[in-house]
């Protein structure tokens, strides 16, 4: 579903902290969408931090009624309500590349809603604190160098291991086989 600007403004007015939830569950759903697209695959750099971040925008979600929230100021219902309509516009984006089965632009629009959502939570929740999605991306691709090397390192030693079998009792046994 889409909403206008003028919706966003005027539901929140009516009934605040409302797109509160709405955008949790929203960036919960594409979240999993995305799990669930990449769950046979080995994830890229780009595509794990993508999900790191997401992670991190709905780690500790207030509800609605915690201290730690607030209601949006008039002044900031409008940006809130574009971020909103950004978002729906990228939900859209998101849907396409499913449909075409591009996780990497999965990836790269799950990380866009994301920002946004952390946009929003920050209005609503001033003291939220994020790492950029720069920073999370650095940490991830470190571990995933590291995870790369560990899995060069275990199937070289496989190879290894393969090389070391006595190739000559087999040719012995079929030697042997022939002078019967």
């Amino acid at each position: 579903m889409t909403y206008s600007k003028l919706d966003v403004e005027r539901s929140e007015r009516d009934h605040p902290r409302m797109w509160l939830r709405i955008i949790s569950e929203r960036l919960s759903t594409i979240r999993y969408i995305f799990v669930v697209t990449i769950e046979d695959e080995l994830p890229t750099v780009d595509q794990r931090a993508a999900l790191e971040y997401a992670d991190a925008v709905l780690l500790g979600w207030p509800q609605a009624d915690s201290r730690e929230v607030r209601n949006i100021p008039d002044q900031d219902l409008e940006a809130m309500a574009e971020d909103i309509e950004s978002i729906e516009s990228r939900v859209d984006s998101f849907r396409q590349s499913e449909k075409n089965s591009d996780s990497d632009a999965m990836a790269d629009t799950l990380m866009r809603i994301s920002e946004l959502v952390a946009n929003i939570r920050k209005a609503y929740q001033p003291d939220f604190l994020l790492p950029t999605y720069a920073e999370i991306r650095s940490f991830v691709e470190k571990e995933w160098n590291k995870d790369m090397d560990k899995l060069e390192s275990d199937a070289q030693e496989y190879l290894n291991s393969q090389d070391t079998k006595p190739l000559a009792d087999t040719d012995d046994h079929q030697e042997g086989k022939s002078h019967e």
